[in-house]
């Protein structure tokens, strides 16, 4: 589905993502892990469109989509889930959702879209009417991934999943990104929880330093000695 080739991206001079390849195959959760400055968040964008690699290419389902801007990527299906949430906390919880679903393919199938996120998230069906900025941080991040899927992504990239949530909120929204997938929609997730990532993804890129250092089966790599070592302290 889509393939990611040498890519390169440079912050005032700082190589930020160094050769950087990667495949995400059709259904599959796939797990970017790493530490703080990796190049994790940066490689999403880059895939997204948000910001312009000076190396290597982007493709998505056969198309190059290198240089192509970020409103033309969502309308092929991609759609990106930022890190902190970045819901309008000046509108209704409703009005978040209903604004995500403005291109061609998500227009047609706004209701269906609204009623499956509406189910997949009760508490968001209960305070719908409700302004953004009083939903608890977990709350946001329901709102933000429903606000996802009223895109209808065919691939949706999702950064810092778990960050400053609580465990029990954790769980409950990976449950949901398994029914998500189940609904054909194959995943590229960032999350600092290494172990938990590795546990519910499918296959794993490790990046250190903007460059890929391991990649395989996530259920290989969390019993790999260097990862045990890094991450949980092992060894």
């Amino acid at each position: 589905m889509l393939e990611v080739a040498d890519l390169e991206v440079t912050y005032g001079g700082l190589r930020a993502l160094q050769g950087v390849s990667l495949q995400v195959f059709p259904g599959e959760i796939l797990a970017i892990v790493g530490s703080n400055g990796a190049g994790k968040s940066t490689l999403l964008c880059a895939i997204s469109g948000i910001v312009r690699p000076n190396k290597g290419k982007v493709v998505f389902k056969g198309k190059e989509i290198t240089h192509m801007p970020v409103h033309m990527r969502v309308d092929l299906g991609i759609v990106h889930v930022p890190e902190g949430r970045r819901v309008f906390p000046e509108m209704t919880v409703l009005e978040n959702l209903m604004v995500a679903a403005y291109n061609p393919r998500a227009r047609s199938r706004w209701r269906s879209s609204l009623e499956f996120v509406l189910e997949l998230f009760p508490v968001l069906a209960r305070k719908k009417d409700q302004l953004a900025k009083t939903l608890s941080g977990g709350e946001q991040q329901m709102l933000a991934i429903g606000r996802g899927f009223m895109q209808q992504p065919e691939l949706m990239l999702i950064d810092e999943l778990s960050l400053g949530l609580a465990p029990l909120v954790v769980r409950e929204l990976y449950t949901v990104l398994k029914v998500i997938k189940a609904q054909g929609v194959s995943m590229v997730l960032v999350e600092q929880n290494v172990r938990k990532s590795l546990l519910e993804s499918d296959r794993a890129y490790v990046l250190k330093g903007g460059q890929v250092t391991l990649c395989g089966a996530s259920r290989e790599l969390v019993e790999h000695p260097s990862i045990k070592k890094a991450y949980f302290g092992i060894g």
